[in-house]
């Protein structure tokens, strides 16, 4: 017996069918792998970051592959930006099912002592009040609908210290501490 391997493929692939996912921090990297391989397995993507061609260029490869994307600008140092970017996912595809908040900065490397507050504050606003933001109104939206799942990029920063990254270490462990308590 023959097997259809397209078929098989695509069923694979498409267990997201109908989920409505917003991913931050997608114009590039992980954040933008993470939009495209959420819009492959059949879900409607809000690709969302502070620069537009690169989160443009990542929803025009998603529709080119005959799929499903909106391209947001959102800088979620902003929280104004945040809860417009969970009311226009809301008012473009009525619903919010997965949230993957991956925005965020390394900082500088340097030794601790010569960290600066200017780095604190960039890094952790980003890091850590971005991703506090974030899921904030992506839970109240989610509450409000009854379901959801939100997903925080933590690193193995989270986990882990390593020299002359303090302040981004201290972020990411940061971040699993608000994972874990919400």
């Amino acid at each position: 017996m023959k097997t259809n391997t397209t078929t098989a493929s695509t069923n694979v692939l498409l267990p997201m069918s109908g989920r409505v996912a917003v991913v931050t921090g997608a114009s590039s990297g992980i954040g933008a792998a993470t939009a495209l391989e959420l819009a492959r397995r059949g879900a409607k993507v809000v690709a969302s970051a502070r620069r537009r061609p690169e989160i443009e260029s990542l929803v025009a490869q998603i529709k080119s592959e005959g799929l499903e994307a909106t391209a947001i600008v959102a800088d979620v140092n902003v929280e104004k930006e945040v809860i417009d970017l969970v009311s226009a996912t809301i008012k473009t595809y009525g619903h919010l099912d997965i949230a993957f908040n991956n925005a965020g900065t390394e900082g500088e490397f340097t030794p601790f002592v010569d960290q600066s507050n200017q780095v604190y504050d960039t890094i952790f606003n980003a890091n850590v009040r971005g991703v506090f933001w974030s899921m904030k109104h992506e839970a109240r939206a989610m509450l409000a609908q009854g379901s959801g799942t939100i997903i925080n990029n933590a690193s193995m920063g989270g986990v882990i210290g390593f020299g002359n990254a303090a302040l981004y270490i201290a972020s990411k462990h940061a971040v699993l501490g608000l994972t874990k308590t919400a």
